[in-house]
Protein backbone atom coordinates (compact mmCIF):
# COMPACT_ATOMS: atom_id res chain seq x y z
CA UNK A 1 0.00 0.00 0.00
CA UNK A 2 1.81 3.57 -1.08
CA UNK A 3 2.12 6.09 1.91
CA UNK A 4 0.30 8.78 -0.07
CA UNK A 5 -2.21 8.68 -2.75
CA UNK A 6 -1.90 11.90 -5.01
CA UNK A 7 -5.15 12.99 -6.89
CA UNK A 8 -5.41 15.02 -9.86
CA UNK A 9 -8.43 16.03 -11.59
CA UNK A 10 -7.85 17.18 -15.49
CA UNK A 11 -9.57 19.19 -17.26
CA UNK A 12 -8.23 20.73 -20.56
CA UNK A 13 -4.69 21.69 -18.66
CA UNK A 14 -2.07 19.76 -21.43
CA UNK A 15 0.32 22.68 -21.24
CA UNK A 16 0.95 21.85 -17.89
CA UNK A 17 -0.20 18.22 -17.13
CA UNK A 18 3.03 16.78 -18.00
CA UNK A 19 5.19 18.83 -15.96
CA UNK A 20 2.90 18.45 -12.91
CA UNK A 21 3.33 14.74 -13.20
CA UNK A 22 7.48 15.50 -13.35
CA UNK A 23 6.85 17.29 -9.49
CA UNK A 24 5.37 14.24 -8.15
CA UNK A 25 7.69 12.01 -9.67
CA UNK A 26 10.86 13.89 -8.75
CA UNK A 27 9.72 13.41 -4.93
CA UNK A 28 12.03 12.42 -2.43
CA UNK A 29 9.57 10.32 -0.67
CA UNK A 30 8.86 7.17 -3.66
CA UNK A 31 6.31 5.21 -1.91
CA UNK A 32 3.47 7.15 -3.36
CA UNK A 33 0.83 6.68 -6.27
CA UNK A 34 -0.94 9.47 -8.77
CA UNK A 35 -4.45 9.34 -9.50
CA UNK A 36 -4.34 11.46 -12.92
CA UNK A 37 -8.91 11.46 -13.38
CA UNK A 38 -9.59 12.77 -16.36
CA UNK A 39 -13.29 14.13 -16.79
CA UNK A 40 -13.92 15.43 -20.44
CA UNK A 41 -11.07 16.56 -21.37
CA UNK A 42 -10.88 17.53 -25.37
CA UNK A 43 -6.99 18.63 -25.73
CA UNK A 44 -3.42 16.31 -25.37
CA UNK A 45 -4.02 16.02 -21.61
CA UNK A 46 -4.80 12.43 -21.82
CA UNK A 47 -2.47 11.45 -24.29
CA UNK A 48 0.16 12.81 -22.57
CA UNK A 49 -1.04 10.98 -19.05
CA UNK A 50 -1.53 7.55 -21.07
CA UNK A 51 1.85 8.17 -22.46
CA UNK A 52 3.60 8.29 -19.06
CA UNK A 53 5.36 5.18 -18.31
CA UNK A 54 5.82 5.45 -14.71
CA UNK A 55 3.09 2.35 -13.08
CA UNK A 56 2.38 4.56 -10.31
CA UNK A 57 0.92 7.22 -12.15
CA UNK A 58 -2.73 5.76 -13.26
CA UNK A 59 -4.94 7.44 -15.83
CA UNK A 60 -8.81 7.11 -15.26
CA UNK A 61 -11.40 9.11 -17.71
CA UNK A 62 -14.44 9.67 -16.20
CA UNK A 63 -18.15 11.16 -18.22
CA UNK A 64 -19.21 13.36 -15.42
CA UNK A 65 -17.63 16.97 -15.14
CA UNK A 66 -16.23 18.75 -12.64
CA UNK A 67 -12.96 18.71 -10.20
CA UNK A 68 -15.66 17.24 -7.07
CA UNK A 69 -16.69 14.59 -9.16
CA UNK A 70 -13.25 13.77 -10.24
CA UNK A 71 -11.44 14.08 -6.54
CA UNK A 72 -14.23 11.74 -5.02
CA UNK A 73 -13.98 9.10 -7.55
CA UNK A 74 -9.98 9.47 -7.03
CA UNK A 75 -10.57 9.06 -3.36
CA UNK A 76 -12.95 6.04 -3.77
CA UNK A 77 -9.64 4.42 -5.25
CA UNK A 78 -6.94 5.78 -3.72
CA UNK A 79 -4.74 3.34 -1.66
CA UNK A 80 -2.22 5.11 0.05
CA UNK A 81 -2.70 6.31 4.13
CA UNK A 82 -2.93 10.16 2.84
CA UNK A 83 -4.67 11.69 0.47
CA UNK A 84 -3.05 15.01 -1.63
CA UNK A 85 -5.21 17.26 -4.37
CA UNK A 86 -2.88 18.08 -6.00
CA UNK A 87 -4.56 20.00 -9.39
CA UNK A 88 -3.26 19.31 -13.34
CA UNK A 89 -1.64 22.91 -13.24
CA UNK A 90 0.15 23.13 -10.01
CA UNK A 91 3.60 21.68 -8.77
CA UNK A 92 5.50 20.14 -5.57
CA UNK A 93 8.84 20.79 -4.46
CA UNK A 94 10.91 17.13 -4.28
CA UNK A 95 10.70 17.29 -0.53
CA UNK A 96 7.11 18.17 0.01
CA UNK A 97 5.23 15.21 0.31
CA UNK A 98 8.25 13.67 2.67
CA UNK A 99 8.07 16.65 4.94
CA UNK A 100 4.32 16.64 5.14
CA UNK A 101 4.37 13.18 6.28
CA UNK A 102 7.38 12.89 8.46
CA UNK A 103 5.47 15.63 10.24
CA UNK A 104 2.39 13.56 10.66
CA UNK A 105 4.37 10.87 12.17
CA UNK A 106 5.68 13.52 15.18
CA UNK A 107 1.50 14.45 15.36
CA UNK A 108 -0.31 10.78 15.30
CA UNK A 109 -3.58 12.65 16.06
CA UNK A 110 -3.60 14.69 13.47
CA UNK A 111 -5.86 14.11 10.25
CA UNK A 112 -4.86 17.16 7.91
CA UNK A 113 -1.26 18.40 7.54
CA UNK A 114 -1.17 22.32 6.34
CA UNK A 115 1.93 23.70 5.20
CA UNK A 116 2.71 27.14 3.59
CA UNK A 117 2.67 27.64 -0.59
CA UNK A 118 4.13 29.75 -2.88
CA UNK A 119 2.04 31.82 -5.80
CA UNK A 120 3.30 32.31 -8.89
CA UNK A 121 1.71 33.96 -12.19
CA UNK A 122 1.85 31.45 -15.23
CA UNK A 123 3.22 34.21 -17.16
CA UNK A 124 6.00 35.23 -14.89
CA UNK A 125 6.67 32.36 -13.12
CA UNK A 126 10.26 33.68 -11.68
CA UNK A 127 8.36 35.49 -9.45
CA UNK A 128 6.87 33.86 -6.64
CA UNK A 129 5.12 34.97 -3.26
CA UNK A 130 4.52 32.79 0.00
CA UNK A 131 2.08 32.30 1.17
CA UNK A 132 0.63 30.88 4.66
CA UNK A 133 -2.58 29.58 6.02
CA UNK A 134 -5.42 31.56 8.38
CA UNK A 135 -3.64 31.91 11.90
CA UNK A 136 -0.76 29.98 11.18
CA UNK A 137 1.96 30.82 14.35
CA UNK A 138 -1.48 31.73 16.42
CA UNK A 139 -1.44 29.83 19.95
CA UNK A 140 -5.36 28.93 19.52
CA UNK A 141 -4.73 28.54 15.42
CA UNK A 142 -7.68 25.70 15.37
CA UNK A 143 -10.34 28.07 16.72
CA UNK A 144 -9.77 30.95 14.87
CA UNK A 145 -9.67 28.33 11.42
CA UNK A 146 -12.70 27.15 12.12
CA UNK A 147 -14.36 30.39 13.04
CA UNK A 148 -12.93 32.03 9.57
CA UNK A 149 -13.29 28.90 7.39
CA UNK A 150 -17.26 28.90 7.23
CA UNK A 151 -16.77 31.92 4.42
CA UNK A 152 -13.02 31.97 3.52
CA UNK A 153 -10.93 29.48 1.81
CA UNK A 154 -8.60 28.60 4.72
CA UNK A 155 -5.61 27.36 2.50
CA UNK A 156 -4.37 26.53 -1.03
CA UNK A 157 -6.03 22.95 -2.03
CA UNK A 158 -2.51 21.24 -2.58
CA UNK A 159 -1.21 22.77 0.44
CA UNK A 160 -2.44 19.91 2.29
CA UNK A 161 -2.52 16.31 2.78
CA UNK A 162 -5.56 14.89 4.56
CA UNK A 163 -5.91 10.88 6.54
CA UNK A 164 -7.11 9.25 4.08
CA UNK A 165 -9.84 7.46 6.65
CA UNK A 166 -10.69 10.69 7.75
CA UNK A 167 -13.03 11.57 4.88
CA UNK A 168 -16.14 9.50 5.25
CA UNK A 169 -18.78 9.76 2.94
CA UNK A 170 -20.40 12.72 4.03
CA UNK A 171 -17.09 14.78 4.05
CA UNK A 172 -16.06 14.53 0.48
CA UNK A 173 -15.78 16.83 -2.31
CA UNK A 174 -19.26 18.47 -2.54
CA UNK A 175 -19.93 17.27 -5.86
CA UNK A 176 -23.28 19.97 -5.63
CA UNK A 177 -20.94 23.12 -5.91
CA UNK A 178 -18.69 22.00 -8.99
CA UNK A 179 -21.03 24.72 -11.36
CA UNK A 180 -19.18 26.97 -8.98
CA UNK A 181 -16.52 28.91 -7.82
CA UNK A 182 -14.93 28.28 -4.05
CA UNK A 183 -16.17 24.57 -3.80
CA UNK A 184 -13.06 23.95 -1.49
CA UNK A 185 -14.39 26.52 1.34
CA UNK A 186 -16.89 24.11 1.44
CA UNK A 187 -14.73 20.91 1.26
CA UNK A 188 -12.29 22.44 4.13
CA UNK A 189 -14.88 23.70 6.21
CA UNK A 190 -16.78 20.57 7.18
CA UNK A 191 -14.00 18.39 7.25
CA UNK A 192 -11.66 20.70 9.73
CA UNK A 193 -15.15 21.02 11.63
CA UNK A 194 -14.38 17.79 12.63
CA UNK A 195 -11.24 16.81 12.14
CA UNK A 196 -7.43 17.89 14.13
CA UNK A 197 -5.63 19.40 11.63
CA UNK A 198 -1.37 20.76 12.11
CA UNK A 199 0.33 23.43 10.58
CA UNK A 200 3.95 22.37 8.91
CA UNK A 201 6.73 24.88 7.91
CA UNK A 202 7.02 23.23 4.88
CA UNK A 203 6.80 26.12 1.55
CA UNK A 204 6.87 23.24 -1.52
CA UNK A 205 3.08 23.65 -2.59
CA UNK A 206 3.34 25.61 -5.90
CA UNK A 207 0.45 27.21 -6.95
CA UNK A 208 0.43 28.64 -10.72
CA UNK A 209 -2.88 30.63 -10.79
CA UNK A 210 -4.21 32.93 -13.54
CA UNK A 211 -3.93 30.10 -16.07
CA UNK A 212 -6.10 29.53 -18.78
CA UNK A 213 -9.82 28.94 -18.43
CA UNK A 214 -8.85 28.99 -14.58
CA UNK A 215 -12.03 28.57 -12.43
CA UNK A 216 -11.06 31.52 -10.66
CA UNK A 217 -12.61 35.21 -11.60
CA UNK A 218 -12.79 38.06 -9.09
CA UNK A 219 -13.11 40.30 -12.02
CA UNK A 220 -16.84 38.68 -12.41
CA UNK A 221 -18.73 39.16 -8.99
CA UNK A 222 -21.62 37.59 -9.90
CA UNK A 223 -19.85 34.29 -10.65
CA UNK A 224 -18.04 35.36 -7.32
CA UNK A 225 -20.96 35.97 -5.42
CA UNK A 226 -22.49 33.08 -6.52
CA UNK A 227 -19.78 30.72 -5.89
CA UNK A 228 -19.06 31.52 -2.47
CA UNK A 229 -23.08 32.29 -1.50
CA UNK A 230 -23.18 28.46 -2.65
CA UNK A 231 -20.12 27.09 -0.24
CA UNK A 232 -21.50 29.63 2.54
CA UNK A 233 -25.07 27.47 2.27
CA UNK A 234 -23.31 24.57 2.10
CA UNK A 235 -21.87 24.91 5.95
CA UNK A 236 -24.92 26.28 7.25
CA UNK A 237 -26.69 22.84 6.00
CA UNK A 238 -23.80 20.92 7.44
CA UNK A 239 -24.05 22.93 11.11
CA UNK A 240 -27.53 22.12 11.12
CA UNK A 241 -27.38 18.45 9.84
CA UNK A 242 -24.80 17.78 12.71
CA UNK A 243 -26.35 19.62 15.19
CA UNK A 244 -24.45 22.73 15.52
CA UNK A 245 -25.08 26.69 15.45
CA UNK A 246 -23.29 28.90 13.88
CA UNK A 247 -20.67 30.53 16.42
CA UNK A 248 -20.18 34.39 16.89
CA UNK A 249 -16.82 34.24 15.49
CA UNK A 250 -18.40 32.67 12.46
CA UNK A 251 -20.81 35.24 12.01
CA UNK A 252 -18.47 38.05 12.33
CA UNK A 253 -16.58 36.10 9.45
CA UNK A 254 -19.96 36.29 6.81
CA UNK A 255 -20.06 39.64 7.52
CA UNK A 256 -17.07 40.64 6.21
CA UNK A 257 -17.51 38.01 3.22
CA UNK A 258 -20.46 39.47 2.32
CA UNK A 259 -19.35 43.15 2.62
CA UNK A 260 -16.13 42.09 0.73
CA UNK A 261 -18.45 40.94 -2.15
CA UNK A 262 -20.36 43.74 -1.96
CA UNK A 263 -17.91 46.41 -2.00
CA UNK A 264 -16.35 44.12 -5.08
CA UNK A 265 -19.80 44.56 -7.23
CA UNK A 266 -19.97 48.32 -6.21
CA UNK A 267 -16.61 48.86 -7.92
CA UNK A 268 -17.78 46.71 -10.95
CA UNK A 269 -21.18 48.61 -10.88
CA UNK A 270 -23.13 45.68 -10.75
CA UNK A 271 -26.04 46.30 -8.85
CA UNK A 272 -27.75 43.53 -8.53
CA UNK A 273 -25.14 41.72 -6.75
CA UNK A 274 -24.32 44.74 -4.80
CA UNK A 275 -27.95 44.12 -3.50
CA UNK A 276 -27.59 40.38 -2.90
CA UNK A 277 -24.36 40.56 -0.85
CA UNK A 278 -25.25 43.60 1.12
CA UNK A 279 -28.68 41.82 2.50
CA UNK A 280 -26.73 38.84 3.29
CA UNK A 281 -24.36 41.08 5.13
CA UNK A 282 -27.10 42.64 6.99
CA UNK A 283 -28.51 39.84 7.93
CA UNK A 284 -25.31 38.19 9.58
CA UNK A 285 -24.78 41.34 11.65
CA UNK A 286 -28.29 41.62 12.36
CA UNK A 287 -27.92 37.75 13.87
CA UNK A 288 -24.58 38.70 15.68
CA UNK A 289 -26.08 42.11 16.88
CA UNK A 290 -29.36 40.15 18.21
CA UNK A 291 -26.92 37.58 20.55
CA UNK A 292 -26.74 40.41 22.70
CA UNK A 293 -22.92 40.31 23.39
CA UNK A 294 -20.20 42.23 23.49
CA UNK A 295 -18.90 42.90 19.80
CA UNK A 296 -14.72 43.62 18.08
CA UNK A 297 -14.92 47.35 17.33
CA UNK A 298 -15.49 46.80 13.81
CA UNK A 299 -18.21 44.72 14.16
CA UNK A 300 -19.85 47.59 16.58
CA UNK A 301 -18.97 50.27 14.17
CA UNK A 302 -20.97 48.19 11.28
CA UNK A 303 -23.83 47.95 13.73
CA UNK A 304 -23.98 51.63 14.52
CA UNK A 305 -23.39 53.04 10.74
CA UNK A 306 -24.31 50.31 8.67
CA UNK A 307 -22.82 48.05 6.17
CA UNK A 308 -22.70 50.96 3.33
CA UNK A 309 -21.79 53.56 5.29
CA UNK A 310 -19.04 51.66 6.90
CA UNK A 311 -17.36 50.48 3.81
CA UNK A 312 -17.49 54.01 2.37
CA UNK A 313 -15.91 55.30 5.77
CA UNK A 314 -13.29 52.66 5.04
CA UNK A 315 -12.72 53.44 1.54
CA UNK A 316 -12.71 57.11 2.27
CA UNK A 317 -10.07 56.28 4.86
CA UNK A 318 -7.72 53.96 3.06
CA UNK A 319 -8.04 56.72 0.49
CA UNK A 320 -6.56 59.28 2.76
CA UNK A 321 -4.15 56.69 3.55
CA UNK A 322 -2.88 55.86 0.00
CA UNK A 323 -3.75 52.35 0.25
CA UNK A 324 -6.58 50.42 -1.62
CA UNK A 325 -7.26 47.83 1.19
CA UNK A 326 -11.35 47.38 1.10
CA UNK A 327 -12.07 45.54 4.40
CA UNK A 328 -10.41 45.77 7.83
CA UNK A 329 -10.60 42.90 10.40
Amino acid sequence: MPRISVITPLFNKGPYIGATIASVQAQTLRDWEMLVVDNGSTDEGAAIVQGISDPRVRYLSIEERGPGVARNRGIALAQGEWLHFLDADDLIEPSYLQEQVQLSEQNSHADVVVSRWTDFLDSNPSARTIRQPTAMGEPNYAETVRANAIAFTPWAVHAAIVRRSAISEELRWPEQLDGFLSEDTAFWFRLITLADFVYSPAEGALYRFMTPGCRTRLDDPEKWFNGNHAAVTTNLNFLAKTGRVVTDAQCESLVRLYSDMYVKARQQRNRAVAGLALQQANRWLAERRRRGIQMPASMRLRSLLGIQNFQFAQQFWHTLRGTSRTELT
